[in-house]
């Protein structure tokens, strides 16, 4: 297979129709390594320099089309509010503790925006 060794680090394959097909990889840098590399039997283009039935294909198909990835990091203040919520109690925590919960949600938000943002910039180019 020519992609095998990417099998491990994430990698999938979308077909478009019997000669054209997406490869999905897990991160940029690995597919620009593809990319750079040349196969005999397999010509290989970037999303951007794709066929117009590639594009619609990876634009309806985006949502699946994200190899796994790991799960972000999460913290225990939506828990712990649901939790004393549910049970009528107000619970003490320390004001560091509910900024630095603040601060780390805020930071996710940011990351969530940023990379939505750069996907819609990929989509518009």
């Amino acid at each position: 297979m020519v992609f095998s060794q990417y099998k491990e680090s994430g990698f999938d394959i979308k077909w478009v129709d019997d000669t054209h097909a997406l490869a999905v990889f897990s991160s940029s840098r690995i597919a620009a390594e593809v990319l750079t590399m040349g196969h005999p039997f397999v010509v290989l283009k970037p999303l951007a320099e794709a066929t117009i039935e590639s594009r619609l294909k990876a634009k309806k198909c985006a949502a699946s089309l994200q190899p796994y990835r790991q799960r972000p990091e999460t913290c225990a203040a939506l828990a712990r509010r649901l939790v004393t919520g549910a049970l009528g109690v107000r619970l003490k925590t320390a004001a560091a503790e509910r900024e630095n919960e603040k601060r780390v949600l805020r930071e996710a938000k940011e990351r969530k925006m940023l990379a939505a943002k750069q996907r819609d910039e990929i989509w518009e180019s």
